[in-house]
């Protein structure tokens, strides 16, 4: 029935093919629950290019979820989404990723229980070059998020000033850096000269209240 869907909204597309979406998603779900087999809907064919942008984000949550069951195919999928032809689409699909594994800490234990292994070995890689090498802000510093979700040993929940770098690289990625750093170091030296001028009225204070005394 799911294939049927998938066929007829390829021959009259629905509205940004939602009925696609919600087929790959049922697919997946499935897939996971061990009710599908694996050879019925393959993914990786909706997340290719001439497909709908909707559609290709939707096949790429849907093989993000299914590393669970196949963790060999994790640095393969790191790839396919850093060589996407669509900047949007890569970082969606990145931002997912990052995101779903964050809330996941169970399943990064087992994960982490095999990074010997040679297909964790080369996702750790992918990923750590991503992060030094890729022209992309909003990609390397995803990609942070996810290396920091995976083998970081105390990862806590991002800061509201972390969040807030990651909004206004994605807004302007050319000068939101540098505006943030500005902004940062003007926070801090606020924030100094406030508890600077604290200190001092409470020295002054009890200097006062000790003339008293004396007197």
């Amino acid at each position: 029935q799911l294939e049927r869907y998938l066929r007829y909204d390829r021959v009259l597309p629905s509205y940004r093919n939602l009925v696609s979406c919600a087929c790959l998603q049922a697919a997946c779900d499935l897939r996971i629950n061990g009710v599908l087999p694996p050879s019925k809907i393959d993914f990786v064919p909706y997340s290719s290019y001439p497909n709908y942008d909707d559609v290709r984000c939707v096949a790429y949550e849907c093989l993000v979820r299914l590393i669970r069951l196949d963790k060999a195919s994790a640095a393969a999928l790191w790839g396919k989404i850093l060589h996407d032809p669509a900047p949007g689409v890569r970082r969606r699909a990145a931002r997912y990723w990052a995101e779903r594994w964050e809330k996941q800490p169970r399943f990064l234990r087992h994960f982490r229980i095999d990074e010997n292994a040679l297909e964790i070995r080369e996702l750790r890689t992918a990923i750590w070059d991503t992060i030094n090498d890729h022209p992309d802000e909003v990609l390397r510093y995803t990609a942070r998020r996810l290396y920091k979700a995976i083998w970081s040993r105390k990862w806590s929940e991002r800061k509201s000033m972390d969040r807030q770098v990651y909004l206004n690289v994605q807004m302007n990625p050319s000068n939101a850096m540098r505006r943030w750093h500005e902004a940062h170091e003007n926070l801090k030296a606020s924030q100094a000269e406030r508890r600077r001028d604290r200190f001092g009225g409470m020295s002054i204070k009890l200097s006062v209240k000790s003339a008293r005394i004396h007197r």
